[in-house]
């Protein structure tokens, strides 16, 4: 299901205009006080967004309930030609690539530990995040063991 820009704008805070087509907000995925990320229309209809505190766009999108592909129009190719598409499914990740694509998950793992080590009771939404980073993170696991050996 994609989301229009109006949509995506109502889920965020302190919203401003920055120009045509772009804005800026806290970032729904981290204690923002000031706006910290930027939400931009390009030309093609995606909806770009971008936090300056460094959150991923995955830890943004679910933060406000959508996923990333929610964020292209439907008939978007990714600018991929047919070729490409076709090899995307041939590429191989070796051990290391997916131990480095999961350092993200870790540091959200020890986060939370450490909320959690102060007595802080986590809420509905981190519990959630939670979960995922456990998920990913055996994820990887099964596929390191199934493809490395």
């Amino acid at each position: 299901m994609t989301i229009q820009v109006e949509d995506l704008l109502n889920r965020l805070q302190k919203v401003k205009r920055n120009g045509k087509d772009k804005w800026m907000a806290c970032c729904p995925a981290h204690e923002d006080k000031t706006p910290s990320m930027s939400v931009k229309v390009a030309d093609d209809g995606r909806i770009l967004v971008h936090d300056f505190g460094g959150c991923s766009v995955f830890d943004i999108c679910g933060a406000i309930g959508v996923e990333v592909k929610d964020l292209f129009p439907p008939s978007h190719d990714h600018g991929w030609r047919s070729e490409e598409k076709r090899l995307v499914g041939a590429i191989r990740f070796t051990a290391m690539d997916a131990l480095r694509g999961l350092s993200h998950e870790g540091a959200i793992l020890a986060i939370m530990a450490a909320d959690m080590a102060e007595g802080r009771v986590l809420a509905p939404k981190d519990r959630e995040r939670l979960a995922v980073a456990c998920d990913r993170i055996s994820t990887a696991l099964g596929y390191i063991q199934a493809n490395d050996g």
